[in-house]
C-alpha cells in the first residue's frame, strides 16, 4: 500500500471495513493489470522476434502476411500495409482506422494499448487540498488526495 498508513479511528467500524474492501480490491486489479501488461508485453516480443526472422526471407512479407503467413492473392486476400510497423498484412489480421485513414495490423494494435491506466489520484493530485481519502461513488477506488 506504498508505505503509507491510513487513519481509520475517525470512521464507523463498517466505514473502516469499506475503506479496507476498497484497498485490497484496488491492490487485486493493479496486480492483475501488471500481469495482464506482462503477458501482452512478452506475446508481443514473441511476435516481434517472429517478424524479425521471417522479413529476413526474400520477399517473404511481398507474397505472404507477416502475421499468420497466409498467401496474398489478387482480389480475395489483398495485402496492405500497417501504418505502423510497415510490414504487409491480410484483411484479418489488420482492420482499418478511419481517424488514421490507414490499416494498422492487431499486433500494432495491442502494442497501441499496451499501456498501464494512469491512475486517479496522479490527476487530482494536481488539484491543491488537504490530504484526504475519497472513494469513488462509480468505481469503489480508494482515492488519496495529498497537496504537492
Amino acid at each position: 500500500m506504498m508505505g503509507r498508513k491510513l487513519d481509520l479511528s475517525g470512521l464507523t467500524g463498517d466505514e473502516a471495513d469499506h475503506v479496507l474492501q476498497v484497498v485490497q480490491r484496488d491492490i487485486n486489479l493493479r496486480k492483475k493489470e501488471k500481469e495482464r501488461l506482462s503477458e501482452m508485453k512478452q506475446a508481443l516480443e514473441e511476435e516481434g522476434s517472429k517478424c524479425s526472422i521471417l522479413s529476413k526471407q526474400t520477399k517473404f512479407n511481398e507474397r505472404c502476411c507477416i502475421r499468420c503467413c497466409s498467401p496474398f492473392t489478387f482480389l480475395i486476400n489483398t495485402k496492405r500495409q500497417c501504418l505502423d510497423c510497415k510490414f504487409n498484412v491480410c484483411k484479418g489480421c489488420s482492420s482499418y482506422s478511419k481517424k488514421e485513414k490507414a490499416w494498422i495490423c492487431t499486433v500494432c494494435q495491442k502494442s497501441r494499448q499496451n499501456t498501464p491506466y494512469l491512475p486517479l489520484s496522479k490527476v487530482v493530485s494536481l488539484i491543491p487540498c488537504k490530504e484526504t481519502i475519497t472513494i469513488c461513488v462509480k468505481c469503489n477506488y480508494l482515492i488519496l488526495f495529498t497537496c504537492m
